[in-house]
């Protein structure tokens, strides 16, 4: 290179650049490599790959082109050879990009084919056209049926079902152990056909099993799996079993043997259900964090179709490193509920089984306790937060404070002995304020409830 670091004459730098005519040359040739190569245009993404995607189309991907120069580009038109990549406002050419502007495309595929698709997408300038260039585009296409989506049947495994399914779809999973990490999907209902005892989804030690956080999932429905092998230490919000946004629904679930340094299950707390859940025998790294619990509802609350948390019919015991609950950030009024329900010998550090905290708009909230059993009692429900304490709790006179008597909790069986006294401990109806919750007909291995019939459920 010179003094101004062009290169010279044979520098193997020269008509080295990216090939893609959006970057060539004003004349046509291609650009070279370093600071001498720009021509002024810089496109956001070439190649863009949708992933699995359904025959009836995806949309969409933005793309940016930037005209850095001191002059306008004239957009004039698209170029697409197959018909089926085009961008959702196309209306809006021709345009003209003015300097130091952009202009921004909603990529999509209309009807790709079943299996592999690669097309192409062009951009072409009326004053540049040696700069007319390509995007391209990827995608693998699935068929969609009308009804629910079966795993393995319509698509092999649980992610290209979540892939492909369109919003308020549901999937059904046959049985079987899935070694998975997947990413959840607002407005999906992700459900077994066998229940959690023959349905695993493994996250075989790689990462947090179901993410629904980074790529927010709203309104997602979990029933009938056992969640198991996740790792939080490999999930940069330490989760090991799941991370869920508003709106959630958990149920029929086992959630075992998973480990990580902050939640097993991370949840928002707007209009959360979960029913016929035992979270067990999970472990996490010791801190003095709220947030190692192993179910972390965490959120400002307040802005669900409900005012509360609903636990019902949850055993969550024999966790390592956490506390059982931790119920913490909200901003505004939102009770948590704890219905039927069993908290115990969850190791922190300290005696409570329940730690709860709000954020800096301090609101008023309670936490109900009903026909449950928590280990230690009122006093191992505990306030973790600073400054002053808004939260109340309501210790109903159906509740709990003994040994629970499980079956063998140390080889991870915590269903009830015979001499449980959560036998019949239950209520198959709790009436909190203006609002009734009724247990679910079966269990969460889908044995009767109650059994026998005529008498109050288990807790």
């Amino acid at each position: 290179m010179n003094g101004a670091l062009i290169p010279l004459s044979g520098s193997p730098i020269i008509d080295m650049g990216d090939p893609n005519l959006f970057f060539s040359d004003l004349d046509g040739t291609r650009n070279d490599i370093g600071n001498s190569g720009s021509n002024g245009i810089y496109v956001s993404s070439t190649n863009i790959d949708f992933g699995n995607v359904s025959t009836n189309g995806a949309c969409c991907e933005n793309v940016f082109i930037y005209n850095i120069r001191d002059e306008a580009i004239n957009l004039q038109s698209l170029t697409s050879p197959d018909g089926i990549t085009s961008i959702t406002n196309e209306s809006e050419i021709p345009m003209i990009i003015q300097p130091y502007g952009k202009f921004q495309s909603f990529i999509n595929i209309q009807s790709p084919p079943l299996g592999a698709y690669n097309g192409e997408l062009g951009f072409n300038f009326e004053n540049l056209p040696n700069n007319s260039g390509t995007i391209s585009v990827s995608a693998v296409g699935f068929n969609v049926p009308t009804g629910d989506i079966h795993v393995p049947s319509d698509a092999p495994t649980i992610q290209i079902a979540l892939d492909i399914a369109p919003y308020g779809k549901t999937i059904v999973v046959a049985p079987g152990e899935y070694f998975e990490n997947i990413t959840a999907k607002s407005g999906i209902t992700l459900q077994s056909s066998a229940g959690p005892l023959q349905t695993i989804i493994n996250g075989n030690n790689e990462n947090v099993v179901i993410d629904g956080h980074n790529s927010p999932a709203y309104g997602f429905t979990l029933d009938g799996f056992t969640i198991t092998g996740g790792n939080g230490y490999n999930y940069q919000h330490g989760a090991s079993a799941m991370y869920l946004e508003s709106n959630t629904t958990l149920r029929n679930l086992i959630i075992k043997e998973n480990t990580g340094w902050s939640a097993v299950v991370q949840v928002a707390p707007e209009d959360l259900v979960l029913e016929n859940v035992a979270i067990i025998n999970n472990s996490e790294g010791y801190s003095s964090s709220g947030s190692d619990a192993a179910l972390y509802v965490y959120g400002s609350g307040g802005y669900g179709q409900t005012s509360y948390s609903l636990l019902n019919n949850v055993t969550i015991a024999g966790n390592e490193g956490m506390h059982g609950i931790s119920f913490g950030g909200i901003n505004n009024p939102q009770d948590l509920h704890i219905i039927n329900s069993a908290i115990w010998g969850n190791t922190q550090g300290d005696d409570n089984q329940i730690v709860f905290s709000h954020g800096g708009n301090n609101p008023s909230y309670s936490i109900n306790v009903y026909y449950s059993m928590i280990e230690g009692g009122p006093s191992a429900i505990s306030y973790s937060g600073s400054g002053d304490n808004n939260g109340s709790l309501n210790w109903n006179s159906g509740a709990l404070n003994s040994y629970p008597y499980f079956n063998h909790p140390e080889n991870g069986d915590f269903s009830l002995s015979n001499y449980s006294p959560l036998i019949g401990a239950g209520q198959g109806s709790v009436s909190i304020g203006s609002d009734t919750f009724t247990s679910l007909s079966t269990d969460v291995v889908g044995n009767s409830r109650p059994n026998p019939t005529g008498t109050q459920p288990d807790i």
